[in-house]
């Protein structure tokens, strides 16, 4: 392999290194697998995100009550990848995504309960007509679009979502409030967003000053306006 070894940056090395020619077809090949592994597993997320927001309520409903809470921190948490409050989170942004599928596709009942049958919840139909017909439909639902992709286009992440903020998974053993549900999700879609540098490229320098005046203003008119309330 060549390259320019005098480079001061990994990218400036990438950019100027090329792979001998007799292996250049494997490495190709290799590259173009390893693509064609994302864009499934980006489908296939989606659709397990579908499924597990439809399972959910149905797991609340046939736990005891007030357990759900404490099942989803012990078992959403399996793996240590997510904490409680990233797992519960993501719960509650695949409930709301299920929700948009099922009020826009409007699927029969029966493919709907299919998820509670066999191996449709883990997105294998097997031998049950119901569930393939729920899994095409989901497949179309989803078309191109990854997860995060499908959490934009339906606002989930910024607190919207069809139907989502009255039957969100609740946190703490009690049914989540539509407006406090709301107001996390706008606060964490904000912070998402105002801390990524490559999102923030995107923004003339006015513009950015603007989002640090009005951030540094919302602190002292917040406490201003509960000191009020209090009063």
């Amino acid at each position: 392999m060549k390259g320019n070894f005098k480079a001061t940056t990994a990218i400036a090395l990438l950019d100027s290194t090329k792979v001998a020619a007799p292996a250049v077809k494997k490495f190709g090949d290799a590259v173009a697998e390893q693509f064609t592994e994302i864009a499934r597993s980006e489908r296939m997320n989606a659709g397990r995100a579908i499924l597990i927001g439809m399972a959910l309520p149905v797991l609340k409903s046939s736990l005891p009550k007030g357990t759900f809470t404490a099942w989803m921190k012990s078992n959403l948490t399996q793996g240590k990848i997510w904490s409680e409050t990233t797992a519960i989170k993501n719960a509650s942004f695949y409930t709301r995504l299920a929700y948009a599928f099922l009020e826009e596709v409007k699927p029969a009942a029966n493919e709907v309960l299919a998820i509670t049958d066999g191996d449709a919840i883990r997105g294998t139909p097997g031998n049950d007509a119901n569930a393939a017909k729920l899994l095409r439909r989901m497949a179309a639902f989803i078309g191109e679009r990854s997860l995060n992709e499908l959490l934009e286009d339906y606002g989930i992440k910024s607190g919207g979502g069809s139907g989502g903020a009255g039957n969100a998974i609740d946190v703490g053993g009690a049914k989540e409030d539509p407006l406090l549900a709301d107001t996390a999700a706008h606060l964490l879609g904000l912070r998402e967003i105002l801390l990524k540098p490559d999102t923030l490229k995107r923004f003339t320098a006015k513009q950015l000053d603007d989002i640090e005046r009005q951030l540094a203003a919302l602190p002292e008119e917040f406490r201003k306006l509960k000191a009020k309330l209090k009063g």
